[in-house]
């Protein structure tokens, strides 16, 4: 399930940069999250008699971390950086749940912390080239916030130990999260041009990297330890460049094949004693 969800955000990048042509990323953000709760809670049939007041308060912090802030430092970050830059901004979201995972309960031990720092620097690697023919810019910045914002609601989620299905919590934390998105889109400069390639673009988003992809990531999540967990989630910018490859019908670089051979090593050190 944790390979299908990497497959699935490996094609986010594509989809959030091909849409901001046609919306802002605010609104995009907004769209997201609010279609994409109801669409979960409409196909977990989602029954509430079970949530109390205290679940929905953590289904808040969830959403504003996990998603709101989250999404809107994505999405924003990706109107002036290239999406091999921004994944590897973005995928420093591991390093920082290891770096965290004992104030979630969990021991970090030297190897876990080897093996997410060799799948890391593995993710370096694939992108160095795209790296070094940049110069810093607002943008790193905010997809740095992103990472930061995402690694903070895993590490929470882990402090709530809720016994609440994937489809409850998804659905909750997203629709909640688009109370904290919509100042965002007031403050900023809305626009939208509905066509064909849009639509696409946002049920992608919404069915697949959203819906289906956080009920998967929340019921994993409840069963493993933050660190392990995250771990896996270096594959998602080594899948798109893995899939970029197959459908250019073109040789990965050197770089690539080392860089990818290092995130399957780290992943598997940092799972080995688990």
């Amino acid at each position: 399930m944790l390979i299908l969800i990497c497959l699935i955000w490996s094609g986010n990048y594509f989809a959030i940069k091909r849409s901001l042509a046609y919306i802002d990323p605010n609104t995009l953000a907004l769209f997201r999250v609010l279609l994409g709760g109801l669409v979960v809670l409409a196909a977990g049939r989602v029954s509430f008699a079970g949530v109390t007041k205290r679940a929905l308060a953590w289904c808040a912090i969830l959403g504003l971390f996990n998603s709101a802030l989250f999404l809107v430092f994505l999405n924003r970050g990706l109107t002036t950086v290239n999406s091999g830059v921004a994944a590897t901004l973005v995928y420093t979201q591991p390093l920082i749940v290891a770096l965290g995972s004992p104030l979630a309960g969990e021991k970090l031990t030297k190897t876990k912390l080897f093996g997410v720092g060799a799948a890391f620097a593995g993710v370096v690697i694939v992108f160095l080239p795209s790296l070094s023919g940049s110069s810093p810019s607002g943008g790193d910045f905010y997809e740095l916030g992103a990472a930061i914002s995402w690694a903070i609601s895993i590490l929470l989620f882990k402090k709530w130990n809720t016994t609440l299905d994937g489809f409850t919590v998804t659905g909750l934390q997203s629709v909640i999260s688009s109370i904290f998105v919509l100042p965002f889109v007031f403050l900023g400069a809305p626009f939208l041009t509905p066509n064909i390639q849009l639509w696409g673009y946002l049920g992608y988003n919404i069915l697949l990297g959203t819906g289906l992809a956080y009920v998967i990531y929340f019921t994993v999540l409840s069963r493993m330890k933050p660190s392990q967990f995250s771990s896996y989630l270096f594959l998602v910018p080594i899948f798109t460049i893995l899939l970029q490859s197959v459908f250019t019908l073109s040789w990965p670089s050197l770089y690539e094949l080392v860089g990818s051979l290092l995130v399957a090593s780290g992943i598997l050190i940092a799972n080995a004693f688990v």
